[in-house]
């Protein structure tokens, strides 16, 4: 790890607003701050007072919890037990943590592990029972319209600020199809599975198949967006 005064050295020269570090990984300034970027997702921002914020974006995941564990300082990496985030002194990991003088300063509640472990179960749940309703509809503008409308050409989320629907929808049972195509691509399921999971054909035998997929995607795609780690 190191800290803003060197982060700061190392990106001087000709390419001094930009370096990649790793794989889809790039060092940048962002005005008077420096960021590791990883994909489109600043998960590391130093201040010039050496204070650091930490925020996945909901991406929680094995490659993200590598580079900050590469970049944070000792005592203050994160590991995973049971989908959810540590720090190295027990305190659930929040996005948005902040580090200042080696000490984490956490926006987690006392009852957060509790009450992810309660998330946990229903998302198992509802994605289950998701993939039990199958085939569904295609999606429409008869979904919910926040899964709808969020929705752009590769499958992904256009906006994911507001997670409220989601929890909604998991307490009402209510298998929206725009949220299972959303994460079908997201989560790699081919066009062949998909077509059988909204009912676009017959997958006899085969259905089983895209109901194990289905279920999957579902699951890991609500993990992501509740701030569960996948």
């Amino acid at each position: 790890m190191k800290n803003y005064t060197e982060l700061n050295d190392s990106l001087q020269g000709r390419n001094k607003d930009s370096r990649k570090v790793a794989n889809n990984t790039y060092l940048q300034r962002r005005g008077g701050d420096i960021a590791l970027k990883l994909h489109s997702t600043d998960i590391i921002t130093w201040k010039s007072d050496n204070s650091i914020i930490v925020d996945t974006g909901g991406w929680q995941t094995p490659t993200t919890k590598d580079r900050l564990n590469n970049y944070l300082p000792a005592g203050c990496r994160l590991y995973q037990k049971d989908y959810i985030w540590f720090w190295d002194d027990g305190t659930p990991f929040t996005d948005g943590d902040v580090i200042k003088r080696g000490k984490i300063f956490s926006s987690s509640e006392p009852d957060t592990v509790k009450e992810k472990q309660k998330l946990k179960k229903r998302i198992k749940g509802y994605a289950k029972d998701f993939a039990k309703a199958l085939p569904v509809a295609e999606p429409s503008g008869g979904d919910c319209w926040y899964c709808y409308f969020t929705i752009n050409r590769d499958g992904n989320d256009t906006d994911i600020a507001s997670t409220d629907h989601l929890t909604e929808h998991i307490r009402e049972k209510y298998y929206v199809p725009s949220l299972l195509y959303k994460a079908m691509k997201q989560f790699g399921c081919t066009d062949f599975v998909m077509a059988m999971a909204f009912g676009q054909m017959d997958g006899g035998g085969m259905m089983d198949v895209a109901r194990r997929q289905a279920e999957s995607a579902v699951k890991r795609y609500l993990n992501r967006r509740l701030g569960l780690a996948s």
